[in-house]
């Protein structure tokens, strides 16, 4: 796969109706294809003009220039994670984390109602943690196509069935080399947004062939509250031996601490 995008000269209009669709440069009412692009031609009409209706799962590709013969029109903002740098995603859970942490300070409650308080601040917490790691993939392979081509090419990360990973690979060449409008980079995103990123070996692999950095877990600080948060998550907080976890500031606190030391880490190195 070839990993830089081209210039798309539509013989009509665009008109894009989701959020999911982004584009590197755009622009409208150009009687004649700009230099080096090459033309398409609309399938369907918007107020007797012919055009391309964008559909979140029938679309071009993201990664091309778009000029329009007669109009370039959006009815959405696009979706963050394909426009937002890594220093959005940590500025994101910076202010995720504060806005958790207030959460502790609340008072005149039962100590039972703290415990179930605590216990959502805590799984909160890990899953800031799981949030700004997809969405730190999610803008490595939207801004750049050869982070996107180098991912889907990774079966470690991108762990599909084969026959399924062939068809995808061969949807978007034609995605890419045929302009052909369909779902197939979609599909990609979804698969991204929906995995579990609660395994701290996962995260490790996923930097180290994504971003090509080693992630280092400080004494398995994470790994264990990975493992404390699927307790609390799926067993309420009880314990193999039939305990219940009783969880204090000083936790919280550590959790804390422990999960912006690891973000932190992630950060500088990529």
């Amino acid at each position: 796969m070839k990993n830089e995008g081209k210039k798309i000269y539509v013989n009509g209009g665009m008109l894009i109706t989701t959020p999911f669709f982004s584009y590197k440069n755009a622009g409208c009412s150009f009687d004649k294809p700009p230099k080096g692009a090459e033309q398409i031609e609309c399938n369907e009409t918007k107020d007797g003009v012919p055009c391309i209706i964008i559909e979140e799962y029938k679309a071009p590709s993201i990664f091309n220039e778009y000029y329009a013969k007669n109009f370039f029109t959006t009815y959405c903002l696009w979706a963050p994670f394909l426009s937002k740098s890594n220093n959005d995603n940590y500025k994101e859970y910076q202010r995720r984390i504060a806005e958790i942490y207030e959460l502790t300070k609340i008072s005149n409650i039962s100590m039972n109602m703290r415990q179930i308080l605590f216990r959502q601040v805590y799984l909160s917490i890990v899953a800031s943690v799981e949030t700004f790691v997809c969405d730190t993939i999610l803008s490595k392979i939207s801004n750049s196509r050869e982070g996107f081509c180098k991912y889907i090419n990774t079966e470690e990360l991108y762990k599909v069935p084969k026959k399924e990973r062939r068809s995808m690979i061969e949807a978007l060449n034609r995605m890419w080399y045929q302009n052909e409008i369909g779902d197939a980079e979609q599909k990609v995103f979804d698969y991204v947004i929906n995995t579990s990123y609660s395994n701290i070996r996962k995260i490790e692999l996923i930097y180290k062939l994504l971003f090509g950095v080693a992630i280092c877990d400080t004494d398995d600080r994470m790994k264990q509250h990975f493992n404390d948060r699927h307790i609390i998550a799926h067993k309420n907080g009880r314990k193999k031996n039939g305990e219940i976890a009783i969880l204090t500031e000083k936790d919280i606190d550590g959790v804390i601490l422990d999960a912006n030391m690891f973000i932190k880490q992630i950060m500088d190195k990529i």
